[in-house]
């Protein structure tokens, strides 16, 4: 097989797929290459997730092969100098021979009947058993949202309900057991009542995509400068697997549920998705009768001084203060750093005295940082409860419908 290819397209794509194959530390899948009728598959996996991409090409005859990622990442980068328009890949006995400029190149291939199987990828999921769940969403909203809500996932992986983003009536929730970040989106995943079993709707009505995903995701979604305007859609597939047969004869199945996104980049995710359903949150959520005080600030100002003071120590102090909140960070080696926020006259005051019998809430000033984060960025408002004999968690919101949830502790 021979197959030519342009380079600067295949070195791009396989870039982006390869953090796919390597993206566990124990495990490197290589890619595989499907050529057919003159169009060109690259596939890789690392088990859980699945990324692809279509290129165009000129073949004298169809063929798959499967190469390691890493070594053809290597041998394909070219000199900056080094103009390279087409690529060439000629199978060989012992391998494969890479062609490009005034270079030749042979290395060597791996079985490709040993890739993991991959029966339900697809290049038109609307007519191989695939059911569309979002509908040309636009995509730069869907980013910004996908962002935030992220950096509050959990990171650890055995606690699969909070290890990653739920998509729920048109919202994005993430939640790492300390906090919650809620965004919104432009609309609901679409569910066909008439047409799904009862188990499939249950799971679209609490997805979890998971971290990795997530991160996979997101990087599908980054847009280079003067690009048009892309769209997400999405394709659910309820994968049966037959294990045996009851007592009365009747076959047991075990389902497997997938999603499948594709950005408008040519680039498309398939991806696992968990067994188990979000964790509750709505009763986190604060009350508006539960809150008696509210602050009206520049999330811009209070970002920054935010990630500074948690250089100094990650745990920050609350000082409530009638229309006044202190933020102070203390540590023993280089002392303390104070703010005060003049909610009244929307004022930072460097260095102001309160009074220190005033109630004091503690948080990690990180997670106010990132609570503040992206389309957080426009004028919000704090609540929290200033009763002393309450631990309420605080809230903060923005009229785009951004929600971020900390979790306070107080101290003496």
């Amino acid at each position: 097989m021979k197959v030519t290819v342009d380079y600067q397209e295949f070195f791009t794509n396989l870039k982006s797929l390869s953090r796919v194959a390597g993206s566990q530390r124990y495990l490197i899948m290589p890619v595989l290459i499907t050529v057919d009728d003159n169009c060109m598959r690259l596939t890789t996996t690392d088990l859980l997730h699945i990324m692809t991409c279509m290129l165009d090409c000129v073949s004298d005859q169809s063929g798959e092969l499967t190469v390691h990622v890493k070594t053809l990442l290597t041998v394909l980068n070219a000199p900056k100098n080094e103009l390279v328009g087409t690529l060439t890949l000629e199978t060989l006995d012992v391998g494969i021979r890479l062609i490009m400029a005034q270079r030749s190149t042979t290395i060597a291939c791996e079985d490709p009947d040993k890739f993991p199987t991959t029966h339900y990828i697809t290049s038109n999921p609307d007519c191989s058993g695939w059911q569309k769940i979002i509908d040309n969403w636009d995509l730069s909203p869907f980013a910004e949202s996908l962002k935030y809500a992220s950096l509050a996932m959990g990171s650890d992986p055995t606690r699969m309900c909070i290890y990653g983003v739920c998509i729920e009536d048109q919202k994005l929730i993430a939640t790492d057991g300390a906090r919650i970040h809620i965004a919104n989106t432009e609309a609901s995943i679409m569910i066909n009542m008439d047409q799904w079993a009862q188990h499939a709707k249950a799971k679209l009505s609490n997805i979890i995509v998971n971290a990795e995903a997530v991160k996979l995701l997101l990087t599908m979604c980054t847009s280079r400068k003067g690009e048009p305007a892309r769209k997400l859609n999405a394709w659910y597939y309820l994968d049966a697997k037959s294990i045996g047969q009851d007592d009365k004869g009747d076959p047991i199945y075990s389902y497997t549920h997938r999603v499948r996104f594709s950005a408008g980049n040519g680039i498309v995710l398939y991806t696992q998705l968990s067994d188990v359903a979000f964790v509750p949150y709505q009763h986190v959520i604060p009350r508006d009768k539960d809150m008696n005080t509210q602050f009206e600030v520049d999330p811009t100002v209070l970002a920054k001084l935010a990630t500074h003071l948690a250089k100094i120590d990650e745990c920050g102090s609350w000082y409530i203060n009638g229309d006044d909140i202190s933020l102070e960070s203390i540590n023993p080696d280089t002392g303390s750093s104070r703010v005060v926020i003049d909610a009244r006259n929307k004022q930072i005051n460097f260095d102001s005295l309160v009074q220190a019998d005033q109630p004091r809430i503690a948080m990690n000033l990180n997670f106010l940082a990132n609570a503040l984060h992206g389309k957080m960025r426009s004028q919000i408002s704090m609540r929290l409860n200033n009763k002393a004999e309450s631990l309420d968690p605080i809230l903060i919101s923005n009229h785009k419908g951004m929600i971020a949830i900390v979790m306070p502790r107080r101290i003496n």
